[in-house]
């Protein structure tokens, strides 16, 4: 969480910018919770937002597959999963309209058979 001096926790900016312009609002650096910050290979890389997403997640629901490229290139949990059971997969098969985005997560080792709080699989949501 932010600290009370207003300063963001360690990378949290950089990764909001890395997966920026993915048509959703970026969370603010009093909704962000950093995860595995003492893992050298994924400090930040993991931040929650107030949803429990992380910047994977959220760039996983973009176009661009590059921003998810470098996330999981510094280590970002393949398999996170928000507040609703949801993990980068399910994201990108619901929203992207890259197939190079989900190629990507599933290259990286996504589970494909990782189910929401709905029971759902990342197929589920490519259906639609």
């Amino acid at each position: 969480m932010a600290s009370s001096n207003g300063k963001e926790p360690k990378g949290f900016a950089g990764l909001v910018l890395l997966a920026s312009d993915i048509g959703e609002e970026q969370p603010g650096p009093a909704d962000a919770t950093p995860h595995n910050s003492g893992h050298p290979d994924r400090r930040g890389t993991d931040t929650r937002d107030e949803e429990g997403r992380t910047p994977l997640h959220r760039a996983a629901w973009s176009n661009q597959v590059e921003p998810v490229r470098a996330l999981l290139d510094a280590g970002a949990d393949t398999d996170a999963r928000d507040n609703n059971g949801e993990t980068p997969l399910h994201r990108a098969a619901g929203g992207s309209e890259n197939p190079a985005v989900v190629k990507a997560l599933l290259d990286a080792g996504a589970d494909p058979n990782a189910r929401n709080g709905l029971g759902e699989t990342p197929l589920h949501e490519a259906a639609g």
